[in-house]
């Protein structure tokens, strides 16, 4: 199934990969194994580009019902793995970048040694980053998105290896999320530009708010960048609450934290699916939203509009919790 799939795209003229993936396809044998998931997530990257969109939108849904009736358990795995996979970039610059990441890993893990391990990491984290960043078509969302394929194509070829190693200095252990690696790789850009967002706006605020911006400033100080820490939705669900002038900074990070594009930022109740998704997606347990009094009723409302009752039963659990002065919202994420 998959590879018939595959075959099929790669008769798009547009695909400038189809050798490549073509290449990595017919060395692999029919059956599948957990040995491949790594070159399985590269193909995606590409199978998903949006100039092919279109003529694989037929191949990718037989090719999947053709996974979901398979009764072979690594099958199932990589069904769940091609659901869950989802590839932003727009451009066959960012791809060509994209690629060069991904042969340059493949060469450095082909040498079975702790230290190209660590080697592969320290690069990762150094210059393969900076070379992402200079690719402008990228917006910053994408890189951090290039970072988490990477490490997820790192984690789930190498898991075995990757634990007998510990990471940077802070001899922290690899994990799925890409928290600890955006704190490394690029907390100070992020924070210099969220600093400077804050700095337009400081010069129009009262007396009596300046306190709410010293809190985002100390929480960027303490804790640098805020991916995996959902309870830092409620400093920015109440900085949009009291500042009418504040989109672009709220965009800039949502953007940032929902690691997807096509989000709308203009009101609150456009964030909900995509904040409940991201939690999901991050193995999370319950998410906290904070929400000023106009929002409210229209929260609960559209929640439970967007969300028909069954599913809040199979999947979570929607309970509004009150504290002096807040509105605030518990999702609590029930294990599947």
């Amino acid at each position: 199934y998959y590879l018939n799939a595959v075959n099929q795209s790669l008769n798009s003229p547009k695909n400038v990969f189809r050798h490549e993936i073509k290449s990595i396809w017919e060395k692999k044998p029919i059956s599948v194994s957990s040995e491949i998931k790594a070159e399985f997530y590269f193909i995606k990257m590409f199978l998903l580009e949006k100039y092919v969109l279109d003529e694989l939108l037929n191949e990718e849904r037989s090719f999947l019902q053709g996974i979901k009736n398979s009764d072979t358990e690594d099958i199932h795995e990589i069904y769940r793995n091609w659901n869950d996979f989802h590839f932003p970039f727009h451009s066959y610059r960012n791809l060509i970048y994209y690629k060069e990441l991904f042969s340059e890993f493949k060469e450095i893990c082909r040498k079975n040694n702790i230290e190209r391990y660590k080697y592969w990491i320290q690069k990762l984290q150094s210059s393969l980053f900076n070379k992402l960043k200079e690719v402008k078509e990228l917006r910053i969302e994408g890189r951090t998105y290039a970072l988490n394929c990477i490490f997820k194509i790192l984690y789930s070829k190498y898991n075995q290896k990757i634990h007998e190693f510990e990471v940077s200095t802070k001899e922290r252990p690899v994990d799925l999320s890409i928290e600890y690696f955006i704190y490394d790789s690029i907390q100070t850009e992020i924070n210099s530009i969220i600093q400077k967002k804050v700095g337009q706006i400081r010069a129009k605020l009262d007396i009596e708010n300046k306190h709410l911006i010293k809190n985002i400033l100390s929480s960027i100080k303490e804790r640098g960048f805020f991916i995996g820490d959902n309870l830092d939705f409620s400093l920015w669900l109440d900085l949009e609450s009291h500042f009418e002038e504040n989109v672009e900074i709220l965009e800039f990070y949502y953007k940032i934290n929902l690691t997807y594009e096509r989000v709308r930022f203009k009101e609150h109740l456009d964030i909900i699916p995509l904040v409940l998704f991201h939690v999901i997606d991050m193995n999370a347990d319950e998410l906290y939203i904070q929400i000023s009094d106009k929002f409210k009723k229209e929260f609960k409302t559209y929640f439970q509009e967007q969300f028909p009752k069954e599913y809040q039963n199979e999947f979570f659990e929607f309970i509004p919790i009150f504290f002096p002065d807040k509105n605030i919202f518990k999702i609590k994420i029930k294990k599947l």
